[in-house]
């Protein structure tokens, strides 16, 4: 058996429901620093074409055999694209159940199952790789090679060969790794240098680094989050971008609020069902359940209520996830709507230069990037 194709079933053989292949794949190269890079080019292939052309695989095949047939299919895609029908790669590269789930833009049948289409067959694609430049550094970046202008300004695709993990500009803060979508998200939350701002679900920290940067390093900015660990990558990632307006602490989302401080906005980036990010992410379209759609809409509706109270008269909360179901993006908006009367819809001012025709809606197909909801407020007067 060729080694990468060994290397890839012990990497299958630590999944599980709690650790998606993303981080299996991340944890095994930590732990095995001596595999070369081009060695862990083809593991990480391998695995992520597995999962992509699940739908096609043969399940009786032994795991070797499966993930061999993985890479045939992603070959076949590189280079006989037309040879996949729309209605084969609509029928096979996403589970049947997700469809009736959806929050689709009202269209004709006709227009919609091409709508669907088009979505699948992106789903297909390696996703691309997308870059923000800090403000500071713009000109910095733009010299560089396989660096090429995204929609608006600071954003690049990289189209190059090299570890950007491992690159001088990474080290010394000048660019991060952050989905297209994911930029959209802080020039949506628009915030001025002075003001007060939280990210509630910060993660790891990629959108409050923006948040800081649009800032200016002015004012204050909160990130919270439930995991430490978590918030201690933000706290490096922080000290790399030399980001010094935010304070960070831990939060699980319940009663009693973080902090006092009355903000002037809030981003709720809340934790979803990731539908969104299946182009990047494969497996989890085939790990992922309807119960955890309708347990995930009910912590974002809870999030929801809860920070509201942290937010000044005049106020902007901006709700995002990266999904694309109904009962985590119309049907939370619905709840808003009904249960916290403080709450006003505030139009989206997206920026320049993206196609939206589905309004706060961000398509794969479209943006070429994460599929994204976006959803604005601004607290009434008391």
């Amino acid at each position: 058996m060729k080694p990468h194709l060994q290397e890839a079933i012990r990497i299958l053989e630590q999944v599980a429901p709690n650790r998606p292949l993303d981080a299996a794949i991340r944890d095994y190269f930590r732990k095995n620093r001596t595999i070369n890079p081009g060695l862990r080019a083809s593991i990480s292939e391998t695995l992520f074409a597995h999962s992509r052309w699940n739908g096609w695989i043969d399940p009786n095949l032994p795991i070797h055999g499966q993930l061999a047939a993985g890479m045939d299919f992603e070959r076949r895609w590189q280079t006989e694209p037309e040879t996949f029908t729309p209605a084969e790669i609509l029928s096979n590269a996403i589970p049947r159940w997700i469809t009736a789930e959806l929050a689709l833009p009202e269209q004709p049948p006709a227009t919609r199952v091409q709508f669907l289409q088009e979505w699948t067959r992106s789903l297909q694609t390696p996703a691309p790789l997308w870059i923000r430049a800090k403000s500071s550094s713009t000109s910095e970046i733009e010299a560089l090679r396989y660096f090429y202008p995204g929609p608006f300004p600071n954003s690049f695709q990289y189209k190059g060969p090299d570890d950007l993990f491992r690159s001088a500009p990474f080290k010394e803060g000048s660019l991060e790794i952050q989905d297209i979508s994911s930029q959209v998200v802080g020039h949506v939350c628009a915030p001025n240098p002075g003001e007060t701002w939280w990210d509630a679900c910060a993660g790891e920290g990629g959108k409050t680094l923006h948040l800081a940067d649009l800032m200016q390093n002015k004012g204050l900015l909160w990130a919270t989050d439930p995991a430490e660990w978590r918030l201690d990558n933000l706290k490096k990632r922080a000290g790399r971008a030399k980001v010094f307006n935010y304070r960070q602490r831990q939060w699980k989302g319940e009663p009693p609020l973080p902090f006092k401080t009355p903000c002037d906005g809030i981003l709720v980036d809340a934790p979803c069902s990731g539908v969104g990010t299946w182009q990047r992410n494969p497996h989890a379209r085939w790990t992922t359940t309807k119960q955890d759609i309708l347990e995930l809409a009910e912590i974002q509706k809870r999030l929801l209520k809860l920070v509201v109270d942290n937010l000044k008269p005049g106020g902007k909360l901006i709700y995002s996830v990266c999904t694309l179901t109904r009962a985590e993006t119309t049907d939370v908006v619905e709840f808003v709507r009904n249960e916290i009367p403080r709450l006003g819809p505030l139009p989206l001012k997206l920026p320049i230069g993206l196609s939206t025709p589905t309004g706060g809606w961000l398509w794969p197909q479209t943006i070429h990037g994460n599929g994204m909801f976006l959803y604005a407020w601004r607290k009434l007067p008391e």
